[in-house]
């Protein structure tokens, strides 16, 4: 039963799904999603205390400007 509400929910995915899951064109989202993982868990591994302080969201992604993992999503419950 499980299956048949999974196919039904993904449609158009069961029945293709390499075709379409990725970006359409270029590397697309799926860099920049395990960049932000690897960051999220880089920061927090490296130094605990910087989800308390904030420093968690200067990423190194546009230095020098600060606070730049807030320009999308985060995913730090993610990357634990």
């Amino acid at each position: 039963m499980a299956r048949a509400v999974a196919v039904v929910a993904t449609w158009p995915l069961a029945i293709h799904p390499r075709s379409l899951l990725g970006a359409t064109s270029g590397p697309g989202d799926p860099y920049l999603n395990l960049w932000i993982l690897g960051w999220g868990m880089q920061a927090i591994l490296s130094n605990p205390a910087s989800i308390f302080n904030g420093a968690v969201f200067n990423a190194n992604i546009f230095y020098p400007a600060a606070g730049t993992l807030a320009y999308s999503d985060h995913l730090l419950l993610q990357s634990q």
